[in-house]
């Protein structure tokens, strides 16, 4: 295969997996949001029938408290499953798009008994960070609707006025708008940060069984914001053990990356980011013949439709009656 025919078929099956994961996205920010719309209804059915008096604060206050911890910790338990289906289709990141040029790192981890699993430290954290993040933002948001009811009941403004202030929907200006925007955030971000790392746990146990193999840092550019520095980043390539040096705007401080929205990085460059890497090698035949090798004297089938290059100069040869045909040192 020419170089050009390589990046065409990784790039074909890249863009399956990322539009896929943009969809995944997508449906876990409806889930949580769909939750939290039920916690603002819950919140304001409370103000509508509470009677609109200071003594009555504290009862107001308390159920607010109650049902946004509620919605915390069945948020945190959404994430964990969301987050788990993520992981998942982290793998597919470096393993479909080498299949598609017939490298089988599945078949090539279990003939050397190689395990694939994000490092316990870097997992513990993922654990720790999204319900941390969860937990601030509930608690920011018990304070701003709590302080609103508060301005309401002491400043003399009617239920009505508060429950607007409050929310009487996602989408105006309000207390639960401002939580749903960060809720969504902390939900795309946090989702796809856990795949970008599981590709990359993937990546660097693949270059044990592919010599020589590293990624690409690629900038999505259908993004509705792209970042500057993430645009000229695109194209950078590594070992997978070497990091990515990437900065948010042009000229501005190179943050180490081992791969898109690695933890190592700064809010600015890794919220929202729609980056991904891509398996890359800086000789692909080689690693394509040296992976199908492995393959064939494992036991294994090769992927389908594909063959060695060395049988595929073989398959060219074609004997004439009569004469003798000497093939080619390979």
């Amino acid at each position: 295969m020419t170089p050009a025919a390589i990046k065409r078929a990784m790039d074909i099956k890249m863009r399956v997996l990322v539009k896929k994961a943009h969809r995944m996205e997508d449906e876990a920010v409806k889930k949580i949001i769909r939750n939290l719309n039920q916690t603002r209804k819950e919140i304001i059915s409370q103000v509508a029938t509470t009677p609109w008096q200071t003594y009555r604060l504290k009862e107001l206050q308390q159920a607010v408290e109650l049902s946004m911890t509620e919605f915390a910790d069945q948020y945190k338990i959404d994430m964990a499953g969301i987050q788990q289906g993520f992981y998942a289709h982290g793998i597919k990141y470096e393993d479909v798009p080498l299949k598609a040029i017939g490298i089988d790192i599945p078949g090539l981890l279990a003939k050397k008994n190689i395990l694939t699993q994000i490092d316990p430290n870097v997992l513990a954290i993922m654990q720790d960070y999204t319900p941390d993040l969860i937990t601030g933002m509930s608690k920011d948001g018990i304070a701003k609707i709590n302080g609103a009811l508060s301005r309401g009941l002491l400043g003399q403004k009617t239920a009505y006025e508060t429950m607007v202030e409050v929310g009487r929907n996602l989408k105006d200006k309000s207390v639960f708008s401002s939580i749903a925007k960060r809720a969504e955030v902390i939900t795309r971000t946090e989702s796809s940060r856990v795949l970008q790392a599981a590709s990359h746990a993937r990546g660097m146990e693949a270059a044990k069984v592919v010599p020589g193999l590293g990624k690409e840092w690629r900038h999505d550019t259908y993004g509705p914001n792209p970042r500057p520095g993430h645009q000229e980043a695109n194209g950078q390539q590594r070992r997978e053990e070497e990091y990515f040096n990437v900065a948010p705007e042009v000229g501005g401080y190179r943050e180490s990356l081992m791969y898109p929205k690695d933890f190592r990085g700064s809010a600015a460059n890794t919220i929202n980011c729609d980056c991904w890497k891509i398996p890359w090698h800086p000789n692909w035949n080689n690693a394509i013949e040296t992976a199908n090798k492995e393959t064939v004297e494992s036991g294994a089938a090769l992927p389908e439709g594909n063959k060695t290059i060395k049988e595929t100069q073989k398959a060219k040869i074609k004997p004439v009656k009569g004469q003798k045909v000497k093939k080619p040192k390979v």
